[in-house]
């Protein structure tokens, strides 16, 4: 790739990291190249000298938004906040980004949303005020703000925000760096982000193993999962297990306490940096119970709540008084990730071999056995045909959602094929198991669906629909998601997981190399509890190509193997925005996330009160 091109397609993946394709439709991606290349380069270790980079998306330093002191108090309802660590290598998922995510901490970059809105979101300067790549996308420079302090919960003073405190954050976060570390992206950061280097204390370098063209909206800012920045000097004074009930940031909000699946309460830094919040006191409240999240809404103990019933969400919106929340664009595409498939026997980067279970289950295929294969996926598509996804749509999300079919697109973004829906077919599926060697009701099926939330009624919508159409009891898991991941982690679990995964959100481009998800990449990180050879292939093919046309048509070979595999049905499009009170809330400004921590609360330093 020449150094021209090189240039044009890096403006465009900073820019606009590719034609985000948006509901209701956008044009289609142009020829322009926004996906990178693959590189062979060596990964520098220490700080090598300069290479010709290209400069990309500079951002000046955000001036603080004056405002009077910080007053009042904001609750928050929501649901599975999970447990809290100030050392990132103790950071699982959801503290990986409810720490950011809550104005405690910030990212490099910022998002904010692009002249489509929402779903064209576009990174722009944050504890980075610029940043450059190198012309052969091997490593990425960032030049820091200047005297960007650091609070702590313990009330240290560590000091101001240097590029060592970058190093350390991604370093040790990362799988790749850090072997010991459990942060809620160290497998992800792992296939594609090498050592994080401190040039100088303004200056760090981020070395790639392999440039990933979505990284920059993935991984560098808030607009999916990052890394929060925190402070070595912390991590050099009170160690790794010291540093764990220590929480250091440099965002709008210092931590007062975090209690798991309880409370986190943060106070406003007066005079920030970047934005000065204007309320003093936040407390995001764990609430499991719909129904009491729904009360504390209605009473007004609660200016915000999360993850509310859909049937309130219609009741309550007619009155004016509660609004949903749409700047955040995200929509979550809520599938079932038929786990115990677990293909892989070899690492597609590493080479390395692994060893993964065989499971006996009807609808787990051995890859060297190929009838075995033609058999489970017989009864994978008899699964997939025999539950309505428009008659759960319009029960359940009181037909404010989609049908989905396959995870990781919508039925309303360009690129969607009509090929790929999947019939509601119960005499089909019944036929299929049949073939398979199945009678109905022959076997059972577990299923991960979450302690609470619309999940669990999707759950026991798809439940009911395989025991009244196939005979199959399913039993429903609803433990905490904490306790079912390890699972996925390890390549063992053979209970289904229903989720939108890591890749399932309607927000995200349907043109961004597809197969990471499913594959071998991300061992000893998050899978989706099947892997499948073929997906990694296809994700490195995809990532190599510039050309936008050519990546469609990937696409489309793409989502015609899911749909013949069959290992991730999809059920619903579920819209994922906050409710709040318009009579308590006077304006708030959430950015583009595709993130539903926090119920998909974010930028909670705008939001003003009544």
């Amino acid at each position: 790739m020449g150094s021209n091109r090189v240039r044009i397609f890096m403006l465009g993946l900073f820019l606009a990291v590719g034609a985000i394709v948006a509901c209701g439709g956008s044009a289609e991606p142009t020829a322009a190249p926004v996906a990178a290349v693959a590189t062979t380069a060596p990964v520098a270790t220490t700080a090598p000298a300069a290479a010709t980079a290209v400069p990309v998306a500079a951002a000046t330093k955000v001036p603080a938004v004056a405002s009077a002191k910080p007053a009042g108090e904001l609750t928050i309802a929501t649901r599975n906040l999970r447990s809290g660590a100030g050392t990132p290598m103790f950071c699982t998922a959801g503290c990986a980004e409810t720490i950011y995510l809550s104005g405690v901490n910030e990212t490099l970059t910022g998002v904010k949303a692009g002249p489509g809105g929402p779903l064209d979101p576009q990174n722009i300067g944050q504890l980075a005020e610029s940043w450059t790549i190198a012309d052969d996308l091997s490593y990425m420079d960032f030049k820091l703000v200047k005297d960007v302090p650091f609070h702590s919960s313990n009330g240290v003073d560590y000091g101001v925000m240097t590029a060592a405190d970058v190093a350390f954050s991604y370093n040790n976060a990362n799988a790749a760096r850090n072997v010991d570390s459990i942060h809620g992206q160290a497998g992800d950061f792992a296939p594609f982000i090498g050592e994080v280097v401190a040039v100088d204390d303004l200056n760090v370098r981020m070395n790639f193993t392999l440039m990933y063209s979505a990284m920059p909206l993935r991984y560098i800012g808030p607009f999916y999962q990052s890394a929060a920045i925190v402070s070595k000097k912390a991590f050099d004074e009170l160690g790794a297990d010291g540093m764990r009930e220590v929480f250091t940031g440099t965002g709008p909000y210092k931590f007062i306490e975090w209690r798991k699946s309880e409370i986190l309460e943060t106070e406003a830094v007066d005079s920030h940096w970047r934005r000065t919040a204007s309320i003093k006191s936040v407390k995001i409240r764990d609430i499991p119970e719909a129904a009491t999240r729904v009360a504390m809404l209605e009473t007004g103990e609660a200016a915000i709540a999360t993850d509310i019933p859909f049937k309130d969400i219609v009741r309550l919106q007619k009155g004016g008084k509660f609004k949903l929340n749409r700047d955040n664009g995200y929509s979550v595409e809520i599938s079932i990730f038929l786990a115990g498939n677990y293909w892989s026997t070899v690492h597609p980067q590493k080479g390395t071999e692994l060893e993964r279970p065989r499971i006996d289950k009807p609808w787990i295929g051995f890859f060297d056995d190929p009838e075995s294969m033609e058999r489970a996926k017989k009864v994978r598509h008899a699964l997939a045909m025999s539950y309505d996804r428009e008659a759960i749509n319009d029960s359940i999300l009181e037909g404010l959602g989609e049908p989905n079919y396959l995870n990781q697109i919508s039925i309303k973004q360009d690129g969607w094929m009509d090929k790929w829906e999947i019939p509601f077919d119960p005499e089909g599926a019944r036929a299929l198991l049949k073939e398979a060697g199945y009678e109905p009701g022959s076997f059972t099926i577990d299923m991960w669906i979450g302690p609470g939330g619309t999940r669990v009624e999707l759950g026991e919508a798809v439940a009911g629909f395989w025991l009244k159409e196939l005979g199959l009891e399913t039993n429903l898991d609803r433990i905490t998601y904490t306790k079912y991941r390890p699972g996925l982690v390890q390549r063992t679990t053979n209970t289904f997981f229903m989720s939108g995964g890591d890749e399932g959100k309607t927000g995200f481009p349907v043109h961004w190399p597809k197969g990471m998800q499913g594959s071998a990449i991300t061992d000893g990180g998050w899978g989706p509890g099947f892997e499948d050879p073929w997906y990694s292939q296809h994700f490195f093919k995809m990532n190599k190509e510039p050309d936008a046309v050519k990546r469609m048509a990937m696409t489309e070979e793409y989502f015609d193997h899911v749909l013949d595999v069959m290992l991730q049905p999809g059920v619903v499009e579920l819209p994922w925005h906050p409710f709040y009170n318009t009579e308590a809330i006077a304006s708030w400004e959430e950015h583009p996330s595709m993130n539903g921590n926090i119920g998909g609360v974010n930028s909670i330093e705008t939001i003003v009160l009544k």
